[in-house]
Parts: C-alpha cells; structure tokens; sequence
C-alpha cells in the first residue's frame, strides 16, 4: 500500500486485510476505513516498542440513533480484531509470516479521536529499519532483581550472561545494516563529504570493524570456550591478583570455581566494548545530525527514508547500550556483595 496524505483515508473491507507483517516503511501515518464506517489508524507506543491498530471515534453531532448502535456493535465486532493486529517491533521487523499466538492485552487498545490522530502524528513519525532486529526486552530485564542466594544467582547470572552475548552477535547484523542504510541514501555523496579522503563511511565501516567487531568476535568466542571446553582453572587464576586467588583456593567445587572465573572475566571485557561501541555510534550519529532538512530535500524519496532509517537504528542501539552498560554496572556491584 502506498503512502497517502493524511486527510486520505484507503478504503479496506475490514481491519483483517491489514496484514501488519507486510508495513513498509513511512506508513505510519496511513488511516484506513473498512465498508462499515469504521475508520483505523497506525500508532507506534514507545513505552512498550510495539506497532497498534486504533480506532478513530468520529465526532458527529447529527448520527442517528440506529446509525450509533451500529457503531456500538461494531466496536464490539472489532476489538478482537484490533487485538489480532497489534504486533511488536520485533515480530514485524523480522517480518515473520503468522500472526504471534500471544494474546494482547485490552491495554493496547485505544479508540482516539480524529483530531486526536492529527495531533499524535507528528510525535509517532518515526521511519524503522524493518531488516534491523530489536528485542522488546533490554537484555537482563526479565530476570529477578534478587541476586542474593548463591545457587539462585549462578543460575540468573548465566541466564543474564547468555542474554548480553545473544545481544552482543546481533548488534553486528545490526551496526552493518545501519551502515548499508547509511550509505545507500547517498547522503553524503549528495550533500558533501566531510571526511579528508572522501570516504567517510569506508572509514566508518573500517573502525568499526577493528574496533568493535574484532573485539566482539574475540570476547564471544571467550565466553564459549569458559562455558563449553575450558582449561584447567590455573591457566585464568594465574593473572589474578591475591584477593580473587584466595577466594578461589576456597572453592572446592571446579564448577563453582568456573563460573567464578567467567564472573571476573565476563566483567572485565563486557563493560568497555560497550562504552566503546557507545562511544562509535554517538560519533556516528553527530555525523547524522550534521545533515539538516535541507540536505534531506536533496535525495529522492526513498533516500532519504534509508537516511532516516540509519539515524533510529543509532538512536535504538544508543538507548540499549546505556541500558546494558547499567545491567552490567548492577551486576558487578550484586556478585561483590
């Protein structure tokens, strides 16, 4: 379906034809109305990153009763359908076939106003990056914040562990796919490259690469030789310092001692390449914001959507940077007490 103007409403039998699996990118703000009347339209809620189908409740004063209790009927009809449709962030932009079986709660459901669709659009403008997965839940988020039992925080921190290092594979696809994005608006080739030699994302592409993907292969290849086929214990204690030694000569149990040494090292690897990859995206995204709304006028449409696109997966992965670098922080600070 193609993009309208917002007084345009695209005429469907029913929200059923809305296949939600399908959004294209800049469709946002298309409004439809089914055969009944009915008029929907698209919403981005950003507490909870999912994508809703919402009513419009039309203010007329001159509806005739009998034209009202149809409404009301078909309100009723509808709700379910409006329930089926709403699908999360993640589920469309890995751009799944089959409708999630997870029911929707009736918190999702809105009914607004006309006038209050005109007014929202402008805070849910966002365009995204549909090739670009995102989780709904920041890494760790779901575990229980009490970590104090022994046993039970073991199985929470690898848990936890396996979390962060899931996240931490995807964020290549991820970086790449902004990059591509970055690149194919053609933005700078448009509108002046600021870099000396021209080549401004072939120089991003290559510090990234060294700094983060390298680095990122290293530290998770790491993990699965600490939880998969690990050394002999001696070969990591022997770099520890007399503190951590005699914690560890205290252990009797090599599986206790291991999950120790992953603790230790896992901490002292993870924090800096995210402050590190923190570090890369914010010089990326200043980059970005060098470019203004005139710049932007430049490139035909569909560049400047790909442009768009490469700012929020920067400012997504920017938020869920700052959001692990603080997991990490409360972890380290729990395995200490």
């Amino acid at each position: 379906m193609m993009q309208t103007p917002k007084t345009q409403y695209i005429p469907i039998d029913s929200i059923e034809d809305l296949d939600l699996s399908k959004l294209s990118i800049g469709q946002l703000n298309n409004k439809y109305i089914d055969k009944d009347n009915n008029r929907y339209a698209l919403k981005f809620n950003k507490e909870n990153r999912k994508i809703e189908v919402v009513r419009i409740q039309m203010k007329s004063s001159g509806t005739p009763t009998s034209e009202k209790s149809k409404s009301e009927e078909t309100a009723v009809k509808t709700e379910g359908l409006i329930k089926s449709k709403t699908r999360s962030l993640e589920e469309i932009m890995a751009e799944k076939k089959s409708i999630d079986s997870e029911e929707v709660t009736s918190e999702n459901v809105e009914v607004l106003d006309e006038a209050d669709v005109e007014n929202t659009e402008s805070d849910d403008d966002h365009d995204f990056d549909l090739s670009i997965d995102y989780k709904k839940e920041t890494p760790g988020s779901k575990y229980n914040e009490s970590f104090r039992t022994e046993g039970n925080f073991q199985i929470e921190e690898k848990n936890f562990l396996s979390e962060i290092i899931k996240e931490f594979e995807k964020n290549k696809d991820r970086i790449s796919a902004m990059l591509n994005n970055l690149k194919n608006s053609k933005i700078f080739e448009v509108t002046g490259d600021p870099s000396e030699n021209q080549n401004i994302i072939g120089n991003l592409s290559r510090e990234i690469e060294v700094e983060i993907f390298q680095n990122m292969d290293k530290i998770i290849n790491f993990y699965k030789e600490l939880t998969s086929y690990p050394r002999p214990s001696g070969y990591y204690s022997s770099k520890y310092d007399k503190t951590k030694k005699d914690i560890l000569s205290k252990t009797t149990s090599d599986k206790e001692i291991m999950a120790l040494i992953t603790r230790w090292e896992m901490q002292e690897l993870l924090f800096p390449i995210h402050q590190k990859l923190k570090k890369l995206l914010k010089n990326i995204l200043d980059i970005m914001n060098t470019k203004t709304d005139n710049h932007l006028k430049q490139l035909q449409y569909k560049e400047q959507q790909m442009f768009t696109d490469a700012k929020n997966a920067a400012i997504f992965m920017l938020q869920d940077i700052d959001s692990v670098l603080m997991k990490i922080e409360q972890w380290k600070i729990r395995s200490s007490t």
